[in-house]
């Protein structure tokens, strides 16, 4: 069954690809539930729900019309966004370290154990030599620990930064929300590059192909990694690694071109023309043979439409970090 991220619920499971007429009322009656039982004596005024919670329900027209409102009345601030842009490199940069780490090892865990590997009364069971009473414990202990690990920092982050604007179809909505989409973006890209240097390709490599290996676990609708799982994340994230890795190096390279404009130009196509293969590529290694129905044109369009937006002025500003760093270490 799919499972859908709903604001204040969490995941839920659907019975189909969009949720039933039965399935929205249930979702946003359980969501004034809980909000009643957070203020049992709340105030006679009238529930409202956000945007957010209204298009997690299935309301899309409607959350849409609401945001068009909204933003009538309350535009993204400038405080807020640049508020936003400062959190985004770290969250991202948290976000790369707990795959790298709890991430990786959760996943290699479940794939070598199994679906109930974790499950004490099989890892005890009768008739298993002690060499592999030990090493299932040791897998299991370390893939609980992992797991519970990751599931809290990942928490922690999402407490922490917030985007102000989540899709590139919400930020075609007003010069406004478009900014705030596409500064926070490229923040987001300095926390992927200060991961990348700090913990080496290998690491950052290893964060992609646990990222992957989850969104494919969520796809199905929860369950553990598989073998099959990181078969297909790991030469994606290698792909995903390799171009990233080369948009940063024409960046980077004062031989580029003589003037520093000049190089930004370059740095941005090379950029873009990168970024667009990587998402490509993270979608469908996400989606194909985990998500019902195939790859989600859907899904594969926000991601390159995100990117045709995102890249170019990320990719803009490579020429500048040697700039920076050489500031640095005077």
């Amino acid at each position: 069954m799919p499972v859908i991220n709903v604001k204040d619920l969490g995941q839920v499971r659907i019975e189909g690809d969009v949720p039933t007429e039965a399935e929205r009322q249930n979702m946003l009656a359980e969501i004034e539930r809980r909000a009643k039982l957070l203020d049992p004596e709340p105030a006679p005024v009238q529930t409202e729900f956000t945007p957010e919670q209204i298009e997690s329900a299935g309301f899309g027209d409607l959350a849409q019309t609401m945001r068009g409102f909204q933003q009538l009345e309350d535009p993204p601030g400038f405080t807020d966004v640049l508020g936003n842009m400062a959190r985004a490199p770290l969250a991202r940069f948290g976000k790369v370290a707990t795959d790298a780490t709890a991430g990786l090892l959760k996943s290699a865990a479940e794939a070598t154990l199994g679906a109930e590997g974790l499950d004490p009364g099989v890892i005890f069971r009768e008739g298993a030599s002690p060499e592999t009473l030990a090493l299932n414990a040791t897998l299991a202990g370390l893939g609980l620990f992992a797991s519970e690990a990751r599931d809290a920092s990942v928490e922690a982050i999402d407490e922490f930064y917030s985007p102000t604007v989540r899709t590139s179809e919400q930020a075609l909505e007003s010069p406004s929300e478009a900014g705030a989409f596409i500064g926070e973006g490229v923040a987001s890209a300095a926390g992927d590059i200060a991961a990348m240097a700090l913990f080496g390709l290998p690491a950052y490599a290893g964060s992609v192909m646990a990222n992957i290996a989850q969104q494919r676990v969520a796809e199905r609708g929860g369950g553990p990694v598989t073998m099959e799982d990181l078969a297909l994340a790991a030469p994606a994230a290698a792909a995903i690694t390799g171009l990233n890795q080369l948009a940063l190096k024409v960046g980077m390279d004062p031989n580029t071109a003589q003037t520093l404009a000049r190089r930004a130009a370059i740095s941005s196509l090379t950029e873009t023309a990168t970024e667009l293969p990587q998402t490509a590529i993270e979608v469908a290694a996400s989606q194909y043979g985990a998500r019902p129905g195939g790859v989600s044109g859907e899904s594969m369009e926000e991601g390159l439409r995100s990117a045709l937006m995102i890249a170019p002025f990320a990719g803009a500003g490579y020429p500048l970090l040697p700039l920076a760093s050489a500031g640095l270490g005077r």
